[in-house]
């Protein structure tokens, strides 16, 4: 059986985590804080970029922009598309983490020639 001692203890780390708990209301939508966009660099690297909203950062410290280079196939080039599926998980700084988010991207190659 707990002391008074205990139960006042618990009952104030309860009141701390409560006090400091975050309304969701006040966070950005996930798309918001993590605006992503892709690009081609060349006939053999697409980009992916995230621009990180103040205060938000993509896995364990990457905050502000994380770039990404993919390689590409000779077969992407040639159908002059990829698709690309981009799972990403970030967090608020207040530590509040998003569920991973899923996006499918079309990124256009019709301007390069194919892989040499």
């Amino acid at each position: 059986m707990l002391s008074v001692r205990g139960w006042i203890a618990i009952l104030l780390v309860a009141f701390t985590v409560q006090a400091g708990a975050v309304n969701p209301a006040e966070l950005l939508d996930p798309r918001d804080a993590f605006r992503l966009s892709v690009r081609a660099l060349d006939n053999r690297t697409a980009q992916i970029d995230f621009r990180i909203a103040p205060g938000y950062y993509l896995y364990r410290d990457y905050r502000d922009r994380v770039s990404i280079k993919v390689p590409l196939s000779a077969a992407d080039v040639a159908r002059k598309q990829v698709r690309l599926k981009i799972v990403s998980q970030g967090c608020a700084a207040v530590g509040v983490c998003y569920i991973p988010q899923e996006q499918w991207v079309d990124v256009k190659l019709d301007r390069f020639q194919e892989v040499q």
